[in-house]
């Protein structure tokens, strides 16, 4: 969801524009400290996204020094030697996002399982817009990975030739 959340904003951002970006580091608290999603094939958009992208990144300027876990801004696992990392991050989008072969690391972002479908009609207007600001081949991406997904939401089964 985030990911063609972005792709259907970007087109409508202002050049300079921030985009704010959470859970960039939510995977390994969540395999550590939770044992029944260790096993998780769950992925983790936010940070795929975050280092997908093209721009200018920040990230807080301080991290905490105290023990403590706090899944909403960031987290502090004693399992990995007392090390910090933040869960939030920001980037501004500049000419550089738009082009082309940036987008296309953006949109190769999309073949992955996904854990919401979109029905039929949401794909439909969502493949108009992004066709109205998008190359055609990077939709096409868009297109062949929402087929992805409705198969393997209905289980279909593919045989190999």
């Amino acid at each position: 969801g985030e990911v063609l959340d972005f792709l259907s904003i970007l087109p409508y951002a202002a050049d300079g524009c921030v985009f704010v970006l959470h859970d960039l580091n939510l995977e390994i608290p969540d395999r550590l400290l939770r044992a029944e999603r260790r096993n998780s094939n769950q992925t983790y958009c936010c940070k795929q996204l975050f280092s997908a992208v093209k721009a200018e990144k920040f990230y807080p300027a301080a991290l905490p020094e105290a023990d403590f876990y706090d899944e909403t801004s960031l987290f502090y696992l004693k399992h990995l030697a007392n090390i910090a990392l933040p869960n939030i991050g920001a980037f501004r989008a500049g000419p550089e996002t738009a082009e082309e072969s940036a987008l296309r690391d953006v949109f190769s972002l999309l073949p992955t399982v996904w854990t919401r479908q979109l029905d039929y009609p949401a794909f439909v207007r969502l493949s108009k817009r992004l066709r109205k600001h998008y190359p055609g081949r990077l939709v096409d991406i868009f297109e062949i990975a929402y087929n992805f997904n409705r198969l393997m939401h209905h289980g279909v089964k593919l045989e190999t030739p």
